[in-house]
């Protein structure tokens, strides 16, 4: 008989929402028929269940503030992330909390389930090596589809000049059929050869960069292109950097990163940072990566649109099989085949 893999990450338990809100003097009854009459059909669409509201105190005053706290819950943590994609795109949600600000003086959302999730790693303390100088990464779309032989080909092209790259993994990337290349060089014309050039980033020195398995052999690379939004709330771009180089150390399935500015781009969004990581494993980051609790409680809510801690507003991220580590291994000028 099969065994059950252990559900380390409580798969199927619910995970609950809290908004505590400070509301303005003689406000707390349009507060609570907002969130009764708009905001909670929006919630039911999406999986979220009201739980219960608490007003502290529970009577209005005219000349002092107020906190309500309220209480929500996702059935399961698949439907949280399910419902991660409804609540990116939905506008409806942004306009609800920018038109209950007049109200607030101050609100928070946070993320959890009761008790302790037995199990969870402490994190590493921190780890380095590898190469933390200026590079670039392009994004380059090849002129037609190819088919296995064809890409391995070109993949070795791209090897032989230097560089490093292959095709995104079409089942987790929005751009399967691109080619991802990390290499050294500043002309771009020369990618010209491995078809339409989508956007070059340029990366400054690393702000955090860890090896734990500088020897990787067979892995994934993934590389993921932030914005931070105008405006963001001081010290917020701050917090974003620390809070994902303490969640690479809290996850030991990320054996080596860097995340670093991105000082110059081509394409159409002005992209600031890019976070990189290896893998052992597609399945590491489907896995682990997604479902830790430090993801979804803590991370997440530096780009989740209803979160007050929100910084960043535009997200891209690419996936492909690497040979051995790029981070933690050497990178010389893309030349072109005539060189």
């Amino acid at each position: 008989m099969a065994s059950v893999a252990p559900d380390r990450f409580g798969l199927g338990e619910p995970v609950c929402v809290f908004d505590r809100l400070t509301v303005r003097p003689g406000c707390q009854r349009e507060v609570l028929r907002r969130f009764e009459t708009d905001y909670q059909p929006l919630a039911a669409t999406r999986g979220l269940r009201h739980v219960g509201t608490w007003t502290l105190p529970p009577f209005d005053r005219p000349n002092d503030p107020a906190d309500i706290l309220l209480h929500w819950e996702y059935p399961s943590l698949g439907a949280f992330w399910m419902a991660r994609g409804t609540e990116e795109g939905d506008a409806r949600l942004g306009d609800f909390w920018a038109g209950l600000g007049t109200l607030l003086i101050s609100r928070s959302r946070q993320l959890g389930r009761p008790g302790l999730i037995a199990g969870m790693a402490a994190p590493d303390a921190p780890v380095s090596g590898g190469s933390g100088r200026p590079r670039s990464i392009a994004f380059v779309r090849p002129a037609a589809p190819r088919d296995d032989s064809a890409r391995t080909d070109m993949v070795a092209r791209i090897e032989a000049c230097g560089a490093r790259g292959g095709f995104n993994a079409g089942a987790y990337t929005g751009r399967p059929d691109e080619l991802t290349i990390d290499w050294d060089g500043a002309d771009h014309g020369l990618l010209k050869a491995f078809g339409s050039i989508e956007d070059v980033v340029t990366l400054g020195d690393a702000l955090d960069l860890g090896c734990r398995e500088p020897d990787l052999r067979g892995g994934v690379k993934r590389t993921i292109l932030l914005r931070t939004m105008t405006g963001a709330r001081p010290g917020g771009v701050a917090l974003m950097e620390r809070r994902l180089g303490e969640w690479a150390r809290h996850l030991p399935e990320m054996r080596n990163w860097s995340i670093a500015p991105v000082t110059a781009t081509t394409g159409p969004i002005a992209w600031t940072h890019c976070f990189e990581q290896e893998f052992n494993d597609v399945a590491d980051i489907t896995g682990a990566y997604l479902n830790h609790p430090f993801h979804w409680a803590v991370v997440d809510r530096l780009f989740h649109p209803e979160a007050p801690e929100r910084v960043a507003d535009a997200f891209f991220h690419s996936i492909y099989p690497i040979a051995n580590s790029v981070l933690a291994g050497s990178r010389r000028k893309l030349v072109s085949d005539n060189d």
